[in-house]
């Protein structure tokens, strides 16, 4: 199984990590909770969600492989994984699509501490799910979808991911797009006036290797963050911090449809 970028929780191929006594092993393909500044101990991150709600995700086959997806759950009172109920694949793969087939899977788990696993070997981040009234900071939820198949994802009848980000979002300063030309008798003419709402959305201490999961995310047509619809017109930034595998992400959002009413 292959795992598509767009989809909320990483997975890499567990029988090629790296050999992580090296000081700053390859980022790509390192599990997300593991970090090494300067020869010392791996320290935690931690990929939240919230618990009740949904998790998307989607897989490409490339054989004719298990798909079967296991949910392994941290046993708190031994430290130890354990194998929890499997999650059972819908195929999704549309007619004319070329390529091997799409698999989607659908949980919402509990609050407790996960990964999970294919029988290949292709096993994900260790991620949290916790309850509201254990938020010790707040989350930003994002929706996304696109208009189109793309990306080794399938979309169409409305598909849409879901993902949970420590972080803010804020409304930035308001913005107005014009255009306008002097007349003969030095007049200035308004052709155009655009009033535009601009959001700042801030993602605080990601893991570098969701990076190109950020990119890629607000490339799609079809955003919405806190239950707002957004698109995103600028490239994201970074911030990458000192001496670790963590980076904060800024993005500038505008309100779609913006309707100029007040809302209650």
């Amino acid at each position: 199984m292959r795992c598509a970028m767009l989809n909320p929780i990483r997975f890499y191929d567990a029988a090629k990590v790296p050999d992580f006594a090296s000081q700053f092993p390859y980022w790509d393909n390192m599990p997300q909770r593991l970090e090494y500044v300067k020869g010392a101990n791996p320290m935690p991150f931690y990929k939240e969600f919230l618990a009740g709600k949904t998790v998307n995700m989607q897989f490409e086959q490339e054989t004719d492989e298990s798909t079967v997806l296991t949910i392994k759950k941290r046993n708190d009172y031994t430290g130890l994984f354990e194998t929890d109920a499997p999650i059972a694949p819908i195929d999704v793969t549309p007619s004319g699509w070329v390529g091997e087939s799409i698999y989607s899977y659908s949980k919402s788990f509990p609050a407790g501490t996960y990964y999970l696993s294919f029988a290949d070997g292709l096993t994900s981040d260790i991620f949290t799910v916790v309850s509201d009234s254990e938020l010790i900071r707040e989350l930003v939820k994002v929706d996304y979808s696109h208009r189109e198949n793309d990306y080794g994802c399938i979309f169409e009848g409305g598909y849409t991911f879901t993902n949970f980000f420590s972080g803010q979002f804020l409304l930035g300063e308001p913005e107005n797009e014009k255009e306008s030309f002097e007349s003969d008798r030095g007049a200035m003419v308004n052709l155009q006036s655009t009033p535009k709402r601009v959001f700042t959305l801030n993602i605080n201490d990601l893991h570098i290797s969701y990076i190109d999961h950020i990119n890629l995310l607000f490339s799609l047509s079809d955003l919405t963050v806190n239950g707002v619809e957004v698109e995103s017109v600028e490239g994201i930034t970074t911030e990458k911090g000192e001496y670790s595998d963590s980076v904060n992400v800024t993005i500038k959002l505008y309100q779609k449809d913006f309707d100029y009413y007040y809302k209650r």
